[in-house]
């Protein structure tokens, strides 16, 4: 039980954060419905269950490779989030009909996943805690709890935050609302630009 305390502390503690994720699930929760957001926090913490699973098993193995392929992994994820920016831009707001059209939340799950991806530094964050905690796995079963745990814990925080915002959008007219949106796409579209503009700058010098 201890190694998934771990784990659920750890994922906790690392799932909370203000970056596109985190923007995503707000607002996808207001416009889709809360499961619209929950499905973006299991993207994510899907993908940090591979990152907590490489802190463990092998990071000396895939830092030469984030090393090197690092800024174009960067890139194509900072691509994903302008696109995603652009399109909460253009998309009209319409509040009595929010839950009648079907969302694609395979779409919220893979665009969560690859985005989560495409910031490798997550995978020092768990080394770094796993250390500071003297974590100490040596069976295959106390790392299977403690990734479980990771799990749970990204949950724990992706949930909640899914199912408050989503009661949100029934407090706001519609032109408050589009006012969210355009915030929303403001601040993704300021993520992408800067991760864009990073990953080319590093990859052109």
């Amino acid at each position: 039980m201890t190694y998934f305390l771990y784990g659920s502390f750890i994922g906790f503690a690392i799932g909370i954060s203000v970056g596109p994720n985190a923007i995503l699930c707000l607002h996808r929760s207001m416009a889709h419905g809360a499961w619209a957001g929950i499905a973006t926090g299991i993207g994510a913490s899907i993908a940090h269950i591979l990152f907590a699973s490489i802190a463990i098993f092998g990071l000396h193995f895939v830092q030469p490779f984030f090393a090197t392929y690092g800024d174009w992994i960067r890139l194509i994820g900072s691509v994903i989030i302008l696109f995603i920016a652009v399109h909460i831009g253009r998309t009209p707001v319409k509040i009595d009909g929010r839950n009648k059209q079907l969302t694609n939340h395979a779409s919220s799950f893979l665009t969560a996943f690859l985005i989560t991806l495409s910031g490798p530094l997550s995978i020092a964050s768990y080394a770094v805690f796993i250390a500071f905690l003297n974590v100490r796995i040596t069976t295959i079963f106390q790392s299977i709890r403690f990734l479980i745990g990771v799990f749970v814990g990204n949950l724990a925080w992706w949930i909640p935050l899914s199912i408050g915002s989503s009661y949100f959008h029934r407090l706001f007219q519609s032109k408050y609302v589009r006012y969210i949106n355009l915030g929303a796409a403001f601040l993704l579209g300021a993520l992408g630009l800067f991760g864009i503009s990073v990953s080319l700058y590093n990859l052109v010098m």
